[in-house]
């Protein structure tokens, strides 16, 4: 399992935004933007994506763009459709791409403007629109640009070196599952399993946000919800004893079963 150092990665990504004043990404091996600084989308990209046919170009050239650089290894600078700028460059572990640290939505001093207006007129977005959104962008020196996408590269290998990103130690996610389904009757929450496996409130968060995308209290609902529903399938036992065994009171257990099933523990009982 990747592991994502999220606290140690923004404060990388919100530095280097404040050296080159250009948009930062990172992204996991699954292509999701994980982070980004300052902005997710500039006027000029939400103008875009306000239109469908516009998002679904824009997230088809993302994709090609980190295939591309998953593919060769490289970092590289791009144009994207709508005229804009932007650098990928791979996290790379053990010759395996893990990751991917970008700059995006540039227009730089060689920006062929008109080609962002015909890119744009095409959605029938109104050009006042699309001119207002265009001077709202900083204007970047092809210089800086080139500048920036070196440290960009030299910052994708700094982050393994001093672990912003490695590899999860698949013996601790075991051992921290385990210890929930065998104890799900207690109370578990985040200061549980901190004192249980020596982990700070920050590593038990990055490890069920990269491994479940789900906090520690989500993740222990869900398992008391299938737990329960194994549990609903034996006619002797009762509501209440259910709700007893995966460690909820009667009524609330009652109402979160509902509220995630669609039905209440009594009518799931019956049907099964």
């Amino acid at each position: 399992m990747i592991r994502f150092d999220l606290v140690k990665l923004e404060e990388l990504i919100i530095n280097v935004h404040k050296l080159c004043h250009i948009k930062v990404s990172v992204f996991n091996d699954k292509f999701d933007e994980i982070l980004f600084y300052p902005f997710k989308y500039n006027r000029y990209c939400q103008l875009i994506r306000s239109k469908k046919e516009g998002t679904a170009v824009c997230l088809k050239a993302d994709l090609e763009r980190l295939l591309e650089c998953k593919r060769t290894r490289k970092a590289k600078t791009y144009i994207c459709p709508m005229g804009l700028t932007e650098v990928f460059s791979p996290i790379i572990i053990n010759g395996i791409v893990v990751g991917y640290l970008t700059l995006g939505q540039i227009i730089s001093d060689n920006t062929d403007i008109a080609m962002m207006f015909k890119a744009a007129e095409q959605f029938g977005l109104k050009r006042e629109d699309i001119q207002s959104s265009i001077d709202e962008i900083e204007k970047i020196p092809q210089s800086l640009i080139k500048a920036s996408a070196l440290i960009l590269d030299a910052c994708t290998k700094f982050v393994y070196v001093d672990n912003y990103v490695g590899y999860l130690n698949n013996d601790l996610l075991d051992q921290i599952v385990d210890y929930i389904e065998n104890n799900i009757h207690l109370k578990l929450t985040v200061d549980v399993l901190c004192k249980k496996f020596y982990l700070s409130r920050n590593n038990i968060y990055h490890i069920f946000k990269n491994n479940f995308n789900l906090t520690v209290a989500d993740y222990v609902k869900n398992r008391r919800i299938e737990r329960a529903k194994s549990l609903l399938k034996d006619p002797s036992y009762s509501i209440s004893e259910v709700a007893l065994k995966i460690g909820l009171e009667y009524n609330y257990f009652s109402k979160v079963f509902y509220k995630e099933v669609g039905i209440t523990p009594k009518k799931y009982q019956l049907k099964m």
